[in-house]
């Protein structure tokens, strides 16, 4: 029988377990929210945080308080807010503005956009900087934004919700699909291979690889968006995703009504960030400004320290599996490295061996005892010439063969 002293101190564990739950969570800044108009976009700057939607609010002492950039901007209908070089661009519902102040002031810089055009993102490529409008096409600007010109050849659709540069490559993204530009934007081809749902709300690079949002679910390409790979694990309901924020290998997004998600793989596989946020929740907007991610939250911005939400991932990696497995590698295709995960659920002498389609072992990965746990292998393939070829896991009496394709 337990004693007072016992259930004391089994009141004060659950007490002190509740607490550290509760701080494990997004929080509301007490900054811009629905009693402005709503919040739709989110970028950083430097120490700056710059939210729009009724307006442009900013924030410079990592959103303790926020204070609007210009009165005037209230019923401008901010779509998008991007940092190109020193200046600072806005999409509207009208066109495009923009600051060299930092948000002090502001002025028009969509010359050659139709009047009443929405702006719904931007992309900076070199010296180039794109417009992606709803209903005009896509423009160009080659003065800093001062004039437009559209560049919309070989568009099938004047709807353009998303744009990101990949190397020399311009990536669009509509509601009929994808488009890529190898020439600075003058010539558009669609890219659908792998593509299964037209509409592309939200576009990010990591790398060499590009994380396309669409409605619903994530796609991911490693070869500047010529071909496509679903990723599965951003779970039902089928909702949109429409932000993304980047910090090196991570890549976060937010989804319409599911919350906030985190990718470690470049988007192969994705976990949910949604403590404090309750359901139904809809994200349009992420930014990462120093050590805490900030999401517009329902129309509100509301943070988190990234922190929280790497410890909760490590967390989880450290459990110790319960069976063998040989995971898909990531991403795939791919040129020239990837990487293979596989998990043991206790010690064993571990194979890890590549071969082409005639069975020939072209490269040995791993060869040595490991214990329980995650464990991850590196493949650089930049010896080899394209096609398909097979990795086997051997694991004591455990065997298993994935497939990987290398494209060049």
């Amino acid at each position: 029988m337990r004693t007072k002293t016992d259930r004391l101190a089994i009141a004060l564990l659950i007490v002190f377990v509740s607490a550290l739950k509760v701080d494990a969570q997004w929080t509301q800044t007490p900054g811009p929210s629905n009693l402005h108009g709503g919040l739709n976009c989110l970028v950083a700057s430097g120490s700056s945080l710059y939210a729009g939607g009724g307006g442009v609010f900013f924030s410079t002492d990592n959103g303790a308080s926020w204070n609007p950039t210009d009165s005037a901007l209230s019923s401008e209908g901010i779509q998008t807010i991007a940092v190109v070089g020193s200046n600072l661009y806005v999409g509207t519902s009208y066109g495009v503005l923009k600051s060299t102040d930092n948000g002090v002031s502001w002025n028009k810089a969509g010359a050659g956009i139709p009047p009443v055009t929405p702006v719904y993102a931007f992309a900076a490529s070199g010296s180039n900087i794109y417009a992606a409008t709803g209903g005009a096409g896509i423009f160009v600007s080659t003065d800093n934004g001062a004039n437009w010109t559209a560049t919309d050849s070989g568009l099938t659709t004047q709807y353009i919700f998303s744009l990101a540069a990949s190397g020399s490559k311009i990536i669009a993204g509509s509601h009929d699909g994808l488009f890529v530009s190898t020439d600075g934007g003058k010539i558009w081809a669609s890219s659908d291979s792998g593509i299964t749902e037209p509409i592309i709300s939200s576009l990010v690079t990591s790398g060499s690889t590009t994380v396309a949002g669409a409605y619903p679910g994530v796609f991911i390409s490693i070869d500047g968006g010529l071909i496509w790979t679903a990723a599965d694990s951003i779970p039902a309901p089928a909702h949109a995703i429409d932000a993304f924020a980047v910090l090196d290998s991570d890549i976060f997004a937010g989804s319409y009504a599911d919350g906030v998600f985190r990718s470690t793989d470049f988007g192969a596989s994705w976990t949910p960030m949604n403590g404090g946020l309750g359901s139904n929740t809809y994200i349009s907007g992420l930014a990462i400004s120093g050590k805490t991610l900030f999401a517009i939250a329902n129309g509100a911005v509301c943070q988190r320290p990234l922190s929280e939400m790497i410890s909760a991932i490590e967390t989880a990696h450290e459990r110790i599996p319960s069976s063998f497995a040989l995971k898909q590698n990531y991403p795939n295709p791919f040129n020239p490295s990837t990487i293979i995960d596989y998990q043991l659920p206790r010690q064993a002498h571990v194979m890890l061996r590549v071969y082409d389609v005639l069975g020939r072992k072209v490269k040995t990965l791993v060869d040595e005892t490991q214990s329980a746990g995650l464990h991850s292998a590196t493949f650089n393939a930049s010896s080899l010439s394209s096609g398909v070829y097979f990795y086997r896991l051997r694991a004591g009496t455990f065997s298993e063969t994935r497939k990987l394709t290398v494209l060049k």
